[in-house]
């Protein structure tokens, strides 16, 4: 996750009247002025010898010039005069106010035209931009990054879909600003067992039936998927609201009852269904993988990862999602003439990790 900050004129700049001196504390955004240039701290230090503002070894460590490029900042200190006032004086090169552009947060203004506070000549006037500079941006950092103004922004509870929605919020007087595309992403697991998947109705597995071993009485419940056709069993639930979008990940965790080394071929397909739309639809692109069996009666068998299943339809969060999977008997990689016994499915669906709540 990103985190953008950007300083809110009058609380995080902090104005010092005095040249820069050795061993003072200097903190995040103190401004002061030196040798003729006006100078901004990026770190905390006790100044010594060697951080002096444009002089020390290691100054740019410490400081960045507050206004660059701008070689007409007297050496006297520059002085915060508030919120724009008619009738009060601004002097070139040392007046700085605050006032908000229209949707952000309140910018920090420097006057580059002496005069007298007048209607029309404050920083967002009809003449403004002829008596003041912008030197900080408020809020966060204008239309560059950000396309929707703050006041516009969706509600705090909203989960944010894609680039366009942003999180905003203000600690402390500084503006933070969190783009959703940044979140730390991962992924859900979603396990069906076979007690939970639907055999096809002409065309499936037998029905989920009970399994028991003897030794501990270990006893659950598999699905069997022949070798003379292709079965087809289903399963459903509903797409997490925080899915990223893209191919989902699953893996098939069966036995077999002989001691054959041969393999068997899985296939998984998806389709997203809205409301709405027709549950009977066609499925996406077909994943397969092939799994050897052990040469042990009762082993776990878990299948390789059958990757990038992108179910058919506009799949999105919060949306029907289900899932057919199957036994292919007929591809030559199915090698395994007996049945093979499904016990579950675990589905992997990309999100963004933050709450649902």
């Amino acid at each position: 996750m990103t985190i953008e900050k950007y300083a809110l004129a009058g609380t995080v700049i902090n104005f010092i009247e005095d040249s820069w001196a050795a061993s003072t504390d200097y903190d995040y955004n103190d401004a002061l002025t030196h040798n003729g240039v006006s100078y901004r701290c990026i770190l905390p230090h006790t100044s010594t010898a060697t951080d002096e503002p444009g002089v020390g070894a290691s100054w740019q460590t410490y400081w960045v010039v507050f206004l660059a490029g701008n070689a007409a900042i007297a050496a006297t200190a520059l002085t915060y005069m508030g919120t724009y006032t008619i009738g009060a004086t601004y002097t070139i090169n040392a007046s700085m106010v605050s006032e908000a552009k229209s949707g952000y947060g309140k910018s920090l203004w420097l006057c580059k035209l002496t005069h007298t506070g007048a209607s029309g000549k404050n920083p967002t006037g009809a003449s403004g931009s002829t008596y003041w500079d912008e030197v900080v941006e408020g809020g966060v950092n204008g239309v560059s990054s950000l396309t929707t103004a703050l006041d516009a922004l969706p509600e705090t509870t909203d989960a944010p879909v894609g680039a366009t929605d942003l999180l905003v919020m203000n600690d402390g007087g500084t503006w933070k600003k969190i783009k959703p595309d940044n979140f730390r992403k991962g992924y859900v697991m979603h396990q069906a067992v076979a007690a939970a998947i639907t055999p096809h109705a002409t065309v499936g597995p037998s029905e989920a039936v009970d399994f028991s071993y003897l030794a501990y009485g270990t006893t659950g419940k598999c699905m069997a998927f022949g070798y003379d056709t292709a079965r087809y069993a289903f399963f459903s639930y509903a797409l997490p609201k925080s899915y990223t979008g893209g191919g989902l990940k699953a893996y098939i965790g069966a036995y077999s009852t002989g001691t054959s080394t041969n393999s068997v071929v899985w296939g998984v397909a998806a389709a997203c269904v809205a409301d709405g739309e027709v549950l009977d639809c066609p499925f996406g692109s077909v994943v397969e993988v092939a799994d050897s069996c052990q040469g042990t009666a009762y082993k776990l068998l878990i299948s390789p990862v059958m990757d990038n299943i992108v179910p058919s339809g506009t799949p999105a969060g919060d949306k029907h999602l289900i899932i057919r999977i199957y036994r292919d008997p007929v591809n030559a990689l199915d090698t395994l003439d007996e049945n093979i016994y499904l016990l579950w499915v675990k589905l992997y669906v990309p999100v963004y990790l933050h709450s649902e709540a």
